[in-house]
């Protein structure tokens, strides 16, 4: 039986990797904190090898960056870094989806790093697992199959 594999983009990773950092004890920390046992209960099951990640290599740059940017830390980003590596199914290079990439990002004028995962979707016709809800109503535009972390 095949498992259930998924385009991981930076967002789901990184929600799961990093806890909230709000001080504030409010409706959005709550909100994070929801969204960050979610993320991390997603990439438990890559883990465990429930499912599969894939994902573009733009994202273990991306994950790298942003771990950096919340936490200061360039181990941490580092750690991001190997973790992603470590436990993908697989690393899709750009130049593998450079065409595809190019021709969403044209159709439906979305950001650049966007067209690469929803041309990663694409290319191996995993659904797309994403935090970003803009990407998510343009894939499913597109007829990619997406799923947005905050509606699991």
């Amino acid at each position: 039986m095949a498992i259930l594999t998924r385009v991981f983009d930076a967002s789901a990773i990184v929600k799961a990797l990093v806890a909230p950092r709000r001080k504030k004890e409010d409706e959005i920390l709550r909100e994070q904190a929801r969204l960050h046992q979610i993320a991390r209960t997603e990439l438990g099951r890559v883990e465990s090898k429930e499912i599969g990640m894939l994902v573009p290599s733009l994202a273990l740059i991306e994950a790298g960056a942003i771990v950096r940017r919340l936490t200061g830390s360039p181990q941490e980003a580092r750690l991001a870094i190997r973790f992603v590596r470590n436990h993908s199914q697989g690393i899709i290079f750009d130049e593998d989806l450079q065409e595809t990439a190019e021709e969403l990002a044209v159709t439906t004028g979305c950001r650049a790093a966007d067209s690469v995962y929803l041309a990663a979707a694409r290319h191996t016709g995993a659904e797309l697992l994403t935090d970003d809800r803009r990407m998510h109503e343009l894939a499913l535009q597109e007829n990619i199959p997406s799923l947005l972390l905050r509606d699991l």
